[in-house]
């Protein structure tokens, strides 16, 4: 690992306190998100209906983001899929950067819908919450009728 700070190289001053960092966290150093392990298999452990919706909303968020960091291309056997891999890399290359530039514009859009439903959902979850705190009002109520009358 490289820190470089203020055009100079701070590598073993900063790599060895920020290794000590994370060696002492309990989640080995993973992001917060990743260290509660929220996936797609885990959902169906969920105990309630808030529960699920919690954890489903965390694994989305998640996966909001595009990576364009470069993956294994499979290889047929022989010349041809040597000259296939070969061609796919090079076209790979040429072309990232644009699609680095389309994935950075989806990545916003999809961070814009994850962050617009967590906000419907805590805007429903408090309109819901005050409809519930009004139905027990009006229960309330109408008990206190029944034993009046």
């Amino acid at each position: 690992m490289r820190i470089v700070v203020a055009g100079e190289d701070r590598s073993e001053a900063l790599g060895a306190r920020i290794a000590r960092a994370l060696s002492s966290r309990s989640d080995g150093g993973l992001p917060r998100t990743a260290a509660e392990n929220v996936d797609a298999l885990s959902l169906p452990e969920a105990g309630s209906e808030q529960e699920f919706e919690t954890r489903h909303l965390a694994a989305l968020r998640m996966r909001t983001q595009l990576r364009t960091a470069d993956f294994a291309i499979p290889e047929r056997p022989g010349l041809r899929g040597r000259l296939q891999r070969s061609l796919k890399r090079f076209l790979w290359r040429l072309l990232r950067y644009q699609h680095d530039r389309m994935a950075w514009q989806q990545n916003q859009v999809n961070a814009q819908f994850m962050t617009a439903i967590e906000l419907l959902r805590d805007l429903h979850g408090r309109e819901l919450d005050g409809l519930r705190e009004s139905v027990d009002e009006l229960e309330r109520r109408l008990a206190a009728c029944r034993e009046d009358g």
